[in-house]
């Protein structure tokens, strides 16, 4: 749903894959905008296939992209979005990796075409591990997880945005 002069549109789906859980879904979708460029990424298992899937929109979410998909194959969700100011977009997620759970980072353009994504940190997919969250201040991205090794405890990390 979009808010526009006379309120608040209609919602609609921005792709509809069919996937359907029995139970309170926590990995629900993250969406941000600078001005008119969207991006919303979001975990699915549609058709037993767990994958990270991103959608742009150039006219503020009136329409979106076919999806992209992030992942390597094995995604365990925990998404977030950063929208950037030339239009293309930065996505996170959970990923298995033989025995470690990654954090990855990917930057992602409307076209699909992506960076290789960037490992920012060894984490649990216990639920006690979170949600990482980014977040972009001036040049610079800031990634924060919470660390359960021993006591939970919040990390963080940053990177240029052009790096």
């Amino acid at each position: 749903t979009r808010w526009i002069e006379d309120g608040w549109t209609t919602p609609v789906p921005v792709h509809n894959d069919n996937w359907k859980i029995n139970g309170c879904p926590v990995n629900g979708p993250a969406v941000d905008a600078k001005g008119k460029h969207v991006i919303t990424a979001w975990f699915t298992a549609a058709d037993d296939d767990p994958r990270v899937l991103a959608s742009f929109s150039q006219d503020s979410g009136d329409r979106f992209t076919e999806p992209i998909r992030l992942d390597a194959g094995n995604a365990i969700g925990r998404v977030d979005t950063v929208s950037l100011e030339d239009g293309t977009g930065l996505v996170s997620w959970l990923e298995p990796n033989e025995e470690n759970v990654l954090l990855q980072v990917v930057h992602v353009s409307r076209d699909g075409k992506q960076a290789a994504p960037i490992t920012i940190a060894n984490t649990s997919a216990s639920r006690a591990s979170g949600f990482p969250q980014l977040e972009v201040v001036g040049d610079r991205v800031y990634v924060a997880w919470t660390d359960v090794e021993d006591v939970a405890k919040i990390k963080m990390t940053s990177f240029r945005v052009d790096e």
